[in-house]
């Protein structure tokens, strides 16, 4: 791996942290009190945002 390889692949991986962090975590603790339903339907609001965010940033269409 070359350093240009190593700051993308960097770079990808604190964007996923990132992307995880403001979607996909505060959905799952968030559910407190919810009903399964809720909780459900929570995740999969976080989990398209989530995608949504990856096709944003790669601008192309991948395995989401």
């Amino acid at each position: 791996m070359n350093d240009d390889e190593g700051k993308e692949l960097l770079a990808a991986a604190r964007f996923t942290d990132s992307n995880e962090c403001k979607t996909l975590i505060p959905a799952a603790r968030g559910s407190a009190g919810k009903t399964l339903l809720e909780i459900c339907e929570g995740i999969d609001e976080a989990s398209a945002q989530y995608r949504q965010n990856l096709k944003t940033r790669l601008q192309h269409q991948g395995e989401w």
